[in-house]
């Protein structure tokens, strides 16, 4: 049972080799590749140690913070392959390249969610960060060119920040990568803000978020469900997996890393309200549930005699909002994509759509009210009941931003174009999570306490104002046909600064060169070769190179 961690990034590429023997005859392996991920986080088999690859390598999930994450994931990442399957036609070319690169993006997604060491951990995050970028500029338009641009100078800069953090960790360690080993380190203030602003990047912390609003929207409805429901969650993560339990800077630090989760909080809800196309405003919205999981987080580093119980919560976060906003993400293409026949069906969609946003924003009875339920109790227990009130105003503001997302998307639904029938695909992969928002709850245990607790009549009171006045202030805004304020894309600083840098990079200073340093003709033959077998097809060529690479190792650990 124990080989099962083995087949769980190893399937992934071994579907993706399918993929590229067989074309489409294959493409099955985008869902099925997630099975042994499911079997793992529901079976829990004990940790392995594949010595082979390094000193202190180890696969597993012994804590309920990656059960949890594993299972979510793995479902997420599962019926949004499903839904990907049904998308629009175009060039096998096109489609293969994106199946390549989706799976390769699990792959390293659930080897950094399984692993017990930090080269582990960061193998797996490198292999989702970088291979993702292929999935954001799939469609291949100037806007999604610069959205493109920006995530990968910005995946870069974390990934740079957070080996750092890493080679600094196992020197203050005393030379182990062990995750182990660093919860009871007390690592350096260079460190830790190393190894925070590495994560950080990839969470899309406040005033690290510019590249989420330009990512999500700019990627096909499958890809941004994942980019926003499982990889990003990677940065939240990671500060639980990475850092110490009981740091003494942490906990100094805990309190203004509070205020910046509230900032994110309120800033993404607000800036979200003044977009004007659902996928923006979800988006807007991913960075505002950050704010909340970095309040968790924080509270954890106050209080750390508490950290076990606000693990609990975290992860029932995680979960809670990787299905919910992976379905909205979905409902985006499902709209777009075809018309429901008959007023039943259409209703039934309405209804299925309302569901996980509102979740979000806290209704009783789906999992959105069991995490806010549990994230508020344990603030007394923090000493932090002042922040209750900020909780609940957070609430109504995530209340707020989906009431403007679900008005957004009825504008998508209701526009004039060319439909077809919406394929059972796109209604198999888009359901399933968002009927989870409303089942899960009750089946799974963690999350079934916080949910029957959730249910005390004055906690039923404190999750229903939030909602009841963001409906009001929605109604009166429809009333008085308040608009937003226009924004002008072109005066965006990031994607200016983004071009100015390969701008930069592009054309850097070259000294003329030492006729002694001029290589041999022979070399030169073969890099004049190499420079015009490069650029015909350099995407195509990356993921041949990249899955040879990959399926060396995996072989490797295999056998």
């Amino acid at each position: 049972m124990s080989n099962l961690w083995h087949t769980i990034p190893f399937f992934p590429l071994l579907a993706a080799i399918a993929l590229l023997l067989t074309g489409q005859r294959a493409r099955a392996g985008i869902w099925l590749s997630c099975v042994p991920a499911l079997a793992a986080a529901l079976a829990a088999p004990p940790a392995i140690e594949p010595a082979f690859l390094w000193p202190g390598a180890t696969w597993g999930a012994d804590t309920v913070l990656q059960r949890g994450l594993l299972g979510g994931s793995a479902m997420l990442w599962l019926f949004a392959g499903v839904f990907s399957l049904a998308g629009p036609k175009e060039e096998d070319r096109s489609r293969l390249a994106f199946q390549l690169f989706w799976l390769i993006s699990l792959s390293g997604n659930l080897l950094w969610l399984i692993a017990g060491d930090a080269l582990s951990f960061y193998v797996g995050f490198s292999m989702m960060s970088l291979s993702a970028y292929g999935l954001i500029v799939h469609r291949r338009t100037i806007r999604v060119r610069q959205a493109g641009r920006l995530y990968l100078q910005i995946a870069v800069t974390g990934e740079m920040l957070l080996l750092t953090g890493l080679m600094l960790a196992w020197h203050e360690s005393g030379g182990s990568f062990l995750f182990s080993v660093w919860r009871e380190a007390d690592f350096t203030a260079v460190t830790l803000l190393a190894l925070i602003a590495g994560l950080a990047l990839k969470a899309g912390f406040w005033p690290l978020h510019v590249w989420m609003p330009q990512a999500y929207p700019s990627a096909p409805p499958a890809a941004g469900a994942v980019l926003s429901g499982a990889m990003t969650k990677a940065g939240i993560a990671g500060l639980w997996m990475l850092l110490p339990a009981e740091s003494p800077l942490l906990q100094q630090w805990s309190i203004p890393l509070l205020w910046l989760g509230l900032i994110n909080l309120f800033y993404g809800a607000l800036v979200g309200l003044v977009q004007r196309s659902a996928g923006e405003t979800l988006a807007f919205s991913s960075v505002s549930q950050m704010g909340f999981l970095m309040v968790i987080t924080a509270m954890a580093w106050h209080a750390p005699e508490l950290r076990p119980a606000l693990m609990v919560v975290v992860t029932l976060y995680i979960v809670h909002h990787g299905l919910a906003k992976g379905a909205l993400f979905m409902a985006t293409g499902l709209l777009a994509g075809g018309q429901p026949a008959g007023a039943l069906a259409r209703g039934l969609i309405a209804a299925g759509i309302a569901l996980p946003a509102l979740a979000i924003g806290g209704l009783p009875f789906t999992t959105g009210a069991a995490v806010k339920t549990a994230l508020k109790d344990q603030l007394p227990a923090a000493g932090l009941e002042a922040y209750t009130l900020a909780a609940q105003l957070g609430a109504l503001a995530s209340t707020l931003i989906m009431l403007r997302a679900l008005w957004l998307l009825r504008k998508l639904a209701k526009e004039d174009r060319p439909r077809e029938r919406m394929s059972a695909l796109h209604l198999i992969g888009w359901s399933v999570p968002a009927c989870a928002c409303l089942v899960l709850p009750w089946l799974w245990p963690p999350m079934r306490a916080a949910a029957f607790d959730s249910l005390a009549l004055y906690k039923l009171g404190e999750l229903a104002w939030p909602m009841a006045v963001a409906a009001g202030l929605a109604v009166m805004a429809w009333r008085l046909r308040w608009q937003p304020p226009g924004i002008r894309r072109s005066r965006n600083p990031a994607l200016h600064l983004s071009l100015y840098l390969r701008r930069m990079l592009q054309r850097p200073p070259v000294p003329a060169p030492d006729p002694e340093e001029i290589p041999p003709q022979r070399t030169r033959r073969l890099e004049r070769r190499w420079n015009h077998w490069w650029p015909r097809s350099t995407i195509n060529n990356s993921i041949w190179l990249l899955l040879i690479v990959l399926v060396a190792a995996s072989l490797y650990m295999t056998f």
